[in-house]
This record gives structure tokens, sequence and C-alpha cells, in this order.
């Protein structure tokens, strides 16, 4: 009998995804998945929460400490949680449900350390650091001789990762704000309601908001950092990845780096990983997709 893990589950979930037409019946699957996934990351992971200033604060297990912001602004989700007096931790899952998943991708999943596991030393990059899990993970690894550049261009995630940074006393990663693209420009970025899915590139009917970010090519923001070394890139851009891919020509010369990105958004209605795979093997790179993430290396 094959093992019901985390990613067993997720894998399911995203081919029913690809089956089923939009509905009752796949919301409310939509909705049970998200909290299978925040269940296990609390069980795993965390050690207390309180909701505070508009945000909840989380003390995993592994002394990491962060501030997330909420997933959804549904008013009978947040009136239960204030009668509850922000007590009641199903709905603290389904108002966070973002942030808890993202946690156990990371924590649980490891989704962007499958191939390369993020060591004492390296210098990671973190394109599209949203409020900073993943980047704060990486920091501690990396450790005092290691590097980590958070790259955002949202200014309201740049904040929480910047306190999510003051939190964990990460003194080893430069934030940068801006967005990752083709050339050096400034470009619109399209807010959505959904957290984490606001974008560069994809606009899906729930844009809340235009405002124009800057955005540079990722060989220009490491030589302006004096970095021309890098480990591991990490990137999730929510559609943006393909525009990224080709302002990276220097550092992507160098045969040590290996990186890992979010490549399952449509981009003119097909997948990145389509796009990029070939991009990138033509480049010289070895390749391999699972589960969203497209993984390279020389």
């Amino acid at each position: 009998m094959t093992k019901l893990t985390t990613s067993r589950i997720k894998e399911v979930a995203n081919i029913t995804a690809k089956v089923l037409p939009e509905g009752w019946f796949k919301s409310t699957l939509r909705l049970l998945f998200h909290k299978y996934i925040t269940n296990k990351a609390l069980e795993k992971l965390v050690e207390r929460s309180e909701f505070k200033s508009g945000v909840l604060h989380l003390e995993l297990k592994n002394g990491l400490k962060f501030q997330v912001p909420p997933s959804t602004q549904n008013s009978k989700l947040w009136s239960r949680y204030e009668k509850s007096d922000w007590k009641d931790k199903e709905v603290e899952l389904q108002i966070f449900w973002e942030s808890f998943g993202r946690l156990a991708e990371h924590f649980v999943e490891g989704i962007y350390e499958r191939n390369y596991q993020v060591q004492e030393g390296d210098i990671v990059i973190d394109v599209g650091a949203a409020w900073g899990i993943n980047t704060v993970d990486f920091s501690r690894k990396v450790g005092g001789t290691g590097k980590v550049v958070a790259i955002e261009p949202d200014e309201g995630s740049v904040a929480i990762l910047k306190k999510n940074l003051e939190l964990n006393r990460c003194k080893n990663v430069t934030v940068v704000k801006s967005g990752v693209w083709s050339r050096r420009d400034k470009i619109k970025f399209y807010l959505n309601e959904r957290l984490g899915e606001s974008s560069m590139v994809i606009t899906n009917g729930e844009v809340t908001e235009i405002v124009e970010v800057e955005v540079d090519t990722l060989d220009n923001i490491l030589e302006d950092l004096g970095i021309n070394r890098v480990t591991l890139i990490k990137m999730d851009t929510e559609g943006a990845e393909i525009e990224a891919l080709k302002g990276m020509d220097k550092i992507l010369s160098d045969d040590g780096v290996k990186l890992a990105i979010a490549s399952y958004h449509k981009v003119g209605g097909k997948p990145t990983y389509k796009t990029i795979i070939p991009m990138m093997e033509q480049k010289g790179f070895s390749s391999e997709y699972k589960h969203g993430i497209s993984y390279f290396a020389k």
C-alpha cells in the first residue's frame, strides 16, 4: 500500500484540480486539502500561536519565530475568530491557511531543497522572498560564513520580511526591494486579494490594485551587491520566472549554481515549466520537475 504522505496528498490534489470543473464540490475539496496541510504543519511545527496587531505571531518548535499576514478577508470567519477572543484554532487555520501551507511546504516537505540541501557557507538567493519563511531558514543554515539575498517587489511583504529577519536575528541577509526581470525598468505589479499571488505577469480577476514596481536582472542585482558566486537560487515569482531567467546569463555561467523554481504558474495558457526547462537545457543544465518545482543543476 502506498504511504499517505503530505507530498502524495498534494499530488492527488493537483491532479484532481486539473480534472474537476470549478464549483461547490471542487471548492470543498480545496478547503479540506488546505485544512489537512495546515493541521500537519501545526502538529509538526508550531509550538504556539498568538494573534495580535493584525498578524499571527508564531513560534516554531525549532525555535524560529514568524509574523504572518492573513490569507482571507472573509467577514464571517473573522467574526467567529474575534468572538473566540482570537483563540479558535480551527478558524485560525482557515484565515491563515496560506502561511501555514508555506510553512508545511518548507519545513515538512522541503520543496526547495529536494535536490540540494543548503549548508554552512552557501550563498543563497531567495527570489520572491514574500514574508521570509524560506529566507529565515536559509539564513540559519548558511551560518556566519554564508549569505542570503532576499528579493521581493511587494512593499507590504517586505515590511513583514524585515520584521521576521529582526525577530530571528538574521545578520547575514540582504533585502532587495525589487522584481527580478529580463531588464532594468519599472513595470506594472498586480496586487491580488489572495495572499502570495500578486504578480508582474498574471492577472486572474482577483486584482485589487495595480502599482508600479522597479525591476532589474538578477545579474545586475548581484553585481551591485558584489556577489559573483551563488550556490542556490530559489524562485517563486508567480509567472515571472520566464523573464527572470532571461536576465541571468552571467550567474548561470557558474557551473556550481543550482536552481529550484516554482514553475506551475500558467502564462499564455501553459505552465511555465514547459518553457523554462528547454531554456535551461540549452544552457547546459540538467532538469527535473516534481510537484510544481523545476530543479536545475549542471
